[in-house]
């Protein structure tokens, strides 16, 4: 019987840590979808109603590819 109960105790323990990182993953994926509805700060409206992404263009302007 004490050996049941310690299988039991293991097992319950294991399916605790499961949910906790269950419970985080899912957490994790809340705020990143929030942070997905949010605007990009760093796009500035031109002009023309185009957006310009100033990173993009002055990785451009480098002489880097993207």
């Amino acid at each position: 019987m004490t050996e049941m109960t310690e299988n039991h105790r293991k097992t319950l323990g294991d399916l605790t840590a499961a949910q906790e990182r269950m419970r985080t993953e899912l957490m994790i994926s809340i705020r990143g979808q929030r942070a997905l509805q949010e605007p990009l700060p760093q796009m500035q409206p031109h002009i023309g109603g185009a957006y310009l992404d100033p990173i993009l263009e002055a990785s451009q302007e480098e002489g880097d590819t993207c």
